[in-house]
Formats: structure tokens, C-alpha cells, sequence
């Protein structure tokens, strides 16, 4: 990966600093000051193993994060959903899930380990759909069979909210489960359906499931965000009125709207509003900051990429955004078919192998960043570590233009919040990531707020 010199600008005129994603350097280019303080406790690297379809890497017999697919049937159509081209033309998988729990849980002890303890220590079991309350049959003997065999384990589930019912709550603490509601605040109705916080009854369960789970930090929201809707102060202010409790008590984290179909390509951002969308997104941010980014994972990437500095760690020792191209994060159904990710399934591409025979598993389905000839001349290359790691063609070119744009107001910000200078261009000799299409050097940042 090359060298990028980040033009920032403050009241007294332009400075240049040197950007080596490589070697995990940030440096005044007159001077060669750090602009993060090095970490005086010495560090060893080692590559991360980066997958390809021509040299796929294996699956430890140690998972650590596992995701089960219980299904992909959902009562939703969310337009830019990421598993729209993976459902299943029948409905026959909800009875077929329950059917096939006890046979999966009769396997379970011959490819998990247990944790670290053999009691579930260090691992994080998640329940994914389709709308995972969907399956809740299948959940509810999965969870209590789980927590009973493997008492330290932390499990969660994903849902869009409209299934939870009040009586959820109590097996839910119980399970001690952390329940991850997606929500986009207003735009819920127009991107996804009925709004389950406009409606009496579901709001008054999802309230219920709340008031129980949040003293222990067991629930959470998960906005998706994009061109059209890109406000974090606004989703959680929306979230919090519905629920009657303070915005500060609202969890919130987000995706990045991809294109995984036609349908996704919507809610890409184009070359001409990026300029428009990147000093919004960085003036929300530099305004909320740093409370409102400590309750989400903006704050969390942020620390990430200063540590990574400090540090000094090269990028080709970190993993996909995602997190699953990891020996030890596993993706599978309740077949026992191991997954490319939790999004995806078998019988459309995604099946990588079997959990019974996890030694043979290989990723060949996926793109570690450092084999996309497109990441090595991009400068924000450690706050976005890939996009989505499946993608080709025309459908990975349009993530990474949305993912560039989106990362390019971060990498704003963390400057900003660094040297009190604003990111006004990147140059490198070797070129620019989009530099030809989304003129990198006006996208920043410049005067007042536009």
C-alpha cells in the first residue's frame, strides 16, 4: 500500500501530513512529528491470513463468535436488505427449524469447544433470521439449552422489533440475551413497513423488553444509514420519544446501507451529492462528539484507528470490518452448513463446507481487502477494512464508492479531533481511490458548514 499526504488546513494555513496505512504512521511532513503519540510498550504484528477463492483460509475448531442462521424468512421487505436475493421461495424452513434443534444440539459438543472454560467463557452465540422471533420455537430450546450446558456463554439476537411480546422479557433476562433492535428512526415506514414503535401494543411490548433489559445493557438499537437518512441525533432522538426515555439511555449503533441487489443501489450515495453528504456527516459528528459518539460505534472505530496509530500496526494485520474471514468467527444454519456470513445462504453460492468437518472448511466465497487491487491505493483503507467481503463487480464497485464516501467523513473527523485542522485533500503519487470520479480534492470539509 503507498503514501498519502493529507492536506489539512486551520486559521493560520495548510500543513501536510504523511499517511502510510502500512507501516500504521501518521507524521507531519515538514517536521516528521507524530500526530498520535507512539506507544512506548513494544508491539509484534503478524499478518492477518487474508482470504481469496484462489487461497481461501480455514475455520479454527475453536469459534469464539458464532452466528446461527435460524432461517431467512422474515415478515418484512426492507428495501435495501442484504439477504432480499437469498430467501427461500417456501415457508416450510420455520416447521423444518424446529424439527432439526434437537439433532443440532445432539452434534453440538463434537465441533464446540465449550470456551474457554468448556462453560462457554469468551464466546459469543448469536441468533440471526430472516426476523429471528420468527423462529422463536427453535430460539427458545436453542437458548435454554445453550445457557444450561454452557452457563458463562453471552448470547444475542437480531430482530426488527415487531414480533417481541412482553412476556420475551423474562426469558430474556433470564437467558441473560442481548436483544439488538434494527431501527432508522422516522424512515422506518417509508425503507422497511409498518413502524412497530407507531403502533400501541408493539411499542408498549418493545418498551416493556426495554425497561427490563436496559439496567443491565442486555438491548440495544441498530440503525442501517444512508444518503437518505444519515442522522444518528435524529434516529435516536426519534427512538427515544417513542419509548419515553432519555436519548442518553438509547444504545444506538449502525450499518452502512451496501448494495447486495438492484434494489440496494438506491441508497448508494453518488459522486455529486458526496461532497454535500461528507461535510454533513462531518459536522453532525463533530458537534455530537464526544457524547453522543460514546453510545455508539462510531466513538469505539474512532479509538480504534487512533490505537492502530499509536501502535504503529499495519493495515494487513486486521480482518474484514465484518469480522468474518476470522479462523475463529463461524457463520452456519441448522443443518450444520457452514456459511460465508450469517446473510447468506447454502443453496445460493454460500456453502463453504460442513461444521462436522470444520478442518475442511475453506472461505473460497470471499475477498480479504489486501487482494482487491482497488484497496491498495485507498487511504481510508483502516476505518473501512473492505466493505463487504463477497461482493464482485458492478456491486462491489458501488460499496466501495459508498463505503469511500462515508469513511472520508470519518477520517475528517478524526483529524479534526486530532490536530484541530480540516482535511481539505489527499494526494499520492501512485493515485487516489475515486480521485477521478468524486474530485478528492473539493470533497472535504471547507470554511463553514454548507
Amino acid at each position: 500500500m503507498g503514501e498519502f499526504d493529507l492536506v489539512l488546513e486551520s486559521a493560520t494555513g495548510l500543513r501536510v501530513a504523511r499517511y502510510r496505512p502500512e507501516a500504521g504512521t501518521l507524521v507531519w511532513a515538514d517536521d516528521g512529528t507524530a500526530l498520535v503519540t507512539p506507544s512506548n510498550r513494544p508491539a509484534s504484528f503478524v499478518r492477518h491470513a487474508a482470504t481469496s477463492p484462489e487461497h481461501p483460509v480455514g475455520k479454527s475448531r475453536a469459534p469464539r463468535r458464532i452466528k446461527l442462521q435460524l432461517g431467512l424468512s422474515c415478515n418484512f421487505s426492507c428495501q435495501y436488505c442484504s439477504q432480499s436475493s437469498q430467501r427461500p421461495e417456501s415457508k416450510s424452513e420455520i416447521q423444518l427449524s424446529v424439527e432439526r434443534v434437537d439433532a443440532f444440539l445432539a452434534e453440538l459438543s463434537s465441533w464446540f469447544d465449550g470456551g474457554d472454560d468448556g462453560q462457554g467463557s469468551g464466546v459469543v452465540w448469536e441468533f440471526w433470521g430472516g426476523e429471528t422471533l420468527i423462529y422463536w420455537r427453535a430460539l427458545a430450546t436453542l437458548a435454554d439449552a445453550l445457557t444450561a450446558r454452557y452457563p458463562h456463554i453471552r448470547l444475542a439476537l437480531f430482530t426488527n422489533g415487531s414480533l417481541l411480546r412482553p412476556s420475551m422479557a423474562a426469558d430474556f433476562a433470564r437467558w441473560r440475551l442481548h436483544v439488538v433492535i434494527s431501527h432508522d428512526g422516522a424512515r422506518f415506514t417509508e425503507d422497511r413497513g409498518r413502524d412497530p414503535l407507531l403502533d400501541e401494543a408493539q411499542r408498549a411490548a418493545i418498551a416493556t423488553v426495554f425497561a427490563a433489559l436496559a439496567p443491565a445493557r442486555l438491548v440495544s438499537f441498530n440503525a442501517t444509514l444512508s444518503w437518505q437518512n444519515y442522522s444518528l441525533r435524529a434516529i435516536r432522538r426519534f427512538i427515544a420519544d417513542k419509548l419515553a426515555v432519555a436519548e442518553a439511555e438509547v444504545r444506538l449503533t449502525w450499518d452502512l446501507a451496501t448494495p447486495y441487489d438492484e434494489a440496494g443501489k438506491r441508497y448508494v450515495a453518488s459522486p455529486d451529492m458526496a461532497r454535500r453528504l461528507v461535510n454533513e456527516l462531518f459536522f453532525e459528528w463533530q458537534s455530537s462528539y464526544p457524547h453522543e459518539l460514546e453510545l455508539g460505534d462510531l466513538g469505539q472505530e474512532l479509538q480504534r484507528f487512533f490505537a492502530g496509530l499509536s501502535e504503529q500496526r499495519p493495515v494487513s494485520t486486521l480482518a474484514q470490518k465484518c469480522g468474518m474471514d476470522r479462523p475463529e468467527a463461524l457463520a452456519l444454519d441448522l443443518t450444520g452448513a457452514v456459511l460465508t456470513c450469517q446473510n447468506v445462504a447454502a443453496e445460493k453460492g454460500h456453502r463453504i463446507g460442513e461444521v462436522k468437518n470444520l478442518d475442511e472448511v475453506r472461505l473460497s466465497t470471499a475477498y480479504h481487502f489486501t487482494q482487491r487491487a482497488e484497496c491498495q491505493r485507498c487511504p481510508l483503507v483502516a476505518l473501512c477494512r473492505g466493505a463487504c467481503m463477497f461482493l464482485t463487480g458492478d456491486l462491489w464497485r458501488l460499496a466501495c464508492q459508498q463505503h469511500f464516501i462515508w469513511n472520508s467523513a470519518k477520517l475528517a473527523l478524526a483529524l479534526f479531533l486530532q490536530t484541530q485542522h480540516r482535511l481539505v485533500a489527499i494526494r499520492a503519487p501512485q493515485g487516489v481511490r475515486f480521485a477521478d470520479t468524486l474530485e478528492v480534492g473539493v470533497l472535504f470539509p471547507q470554511g463553514e458548514r454548507a
